[in-house]
């Protein structure tokens, strides 16, 4: 994260010296056009020890070097701390790299990639509801674990099913000492007949789910996340795959080669190896977007219009591409990301994603 970072921020300045010369002794509409170039500085904090000790932490750093915005970030678990402290201070905080954003049609200060895996759950929901056939108007059950993913997820398409006026799913939250096994499946679908799963669960709880294709009667229908099942989506069991769906937030393989080399080839530039390349373009992508945004403000440094001109964000598909299909905002927008695809794995060795749907936006 830090490094392509660190590289956006010398770029920048090795032309800054060029402007404020410009400024200091160019004819009066260069005085104007540059004297608004400021160099940039980086202050990294690092956040230590129990998450209850963060906020503190945040306040110290932040009164001894107040900062303009918080770029990037990146952290395991939830961004809450991250981001109460950004709305309590009024601190802008530019795409953090997290799993669980905090979920908000209020809160304004911090810019979101994507809604995690809550999206997933939305998508979800609203693909189940263009189906055709009995599955459409089935009971859903979802399945999860009492974590941060798992609640996610189920919040996600349960909101989205209440927005669109359709019955709440049955929602069976799993302990941490729960165990999936085939009796619990088999137990599931005697329990809900004809019920579509939604079942937001990792691969380890997913190794015996193969049981359900022999179920009488067999669930019409069940979603998975990819987001949950990392790269062990490709080991869901052949015998359930041709009817479960993936909810797959991310772009497809087959679309990101153009935006990859692009990414590549910069950091090749930069002399920065290839170690993660989905967080590398997240922060490439970060950098070209503070540019632009800095270079709009003119010499108006405040931080709500900061984040006005992040309102007004054109809509991009080709510098994050590698990662999403497409970002934008809007007025009030706090996740740049709005869509998810669902896709099938076909029976193929290695098996290939399938699109079954658009990009369905949440």
């Amino acid at each position: 994260m830090l490094e392509p970072l660190n590289a956006h921020i010398r770029d920048h300045n090795s032309q800054v010296r060029h402007n404020e010369k410009r400024a200091q002794r160019g004819p009066w509409e260069m005085e104007e056009m540059y004297s608004a170039y400021r160099r940039y500085s980086l202050a990294v904090w690092e956040l230590r020890g129990d998450r209850s000790t963060w906020p503190a932490q945040l306040e110290e750093y932040y009164s001894k070097a107040p900062v303009f915005a918080l770029l990037g970030g990146i952290v395991t678990g939830e961004w809450k701390p991250i981001h109460d402290f950004c709305e309590r201070l009024q601190v802008p905080c530019l795409f953090p790299i997290t799993d669980h954003p905090v979920i908000s049609e209020t809160d304004w200060y911090t810019l979101y990639f994507d809604k995690g895996s809550y999206q997933e759950g939305e998508a979800a929901a609203r693909f189940l509801r263009r189906v055709d056939g009995p599955a459409r108007d089935a009971p859903v059950v979802q399945v999860y674990r009492d974590s941060p993913a798992g609640r996610d997820a189920a919040a996600g398409f349960a909101a989205a099913r209440s927005s669109m006026g359709l019955p709440s799913p049955t929602d069976v939250m799993l302990g941490p000492d729960r165990a999936v096994d085939a009796a619990f499946w088999t137990r599931l679908a005697a329990d809900h007949p004809g019920a579509v799963l939604a079942i937001w669960l990792g691969p380890t709880d997913l190794a015996e789910v193969a049981v359900l294709a022999a179920s009488e009667p067999r669930p019409p229908l069940l979603f998975v996340s990819e987001g949950l099942l990392g790269d062990k989506l490709t080991e869901l069991p052949g015998d359930v795959r041709p009817f479960t769906f993936i909810t797959h937030p991310g772009a497809l393989p087959e679309d990101v080669g153009r935006s990859r080399l692009a990414v590549t080839s910069w950091l090749r530039a930069k002399k920065i190896p290839v170690t993660n390349l989905e967080v590398q373009a997240k922060m490439y992508f970060l950098g070209w977007t503070l540019t632009e945004l800095v270079h709009m403000m003119r010499d108006d440094y405040y931080r709500d219009y900061f984040l006005d001109l992040a309102d007004m964000m054109r809509d991009e598909t080709y510098s994050v591409a590698t990662v999403y299909p497409r970002v934008s905002f809007g007025v009030g927008q706090r996740y740049a990301s709005k869509g998810c695809w669902v896709v099938q794995l076909d029976d193929s060795d290695p098996p290939k994603l399938v699109k079954r749907s658009d990009w369905v936006i949440h």
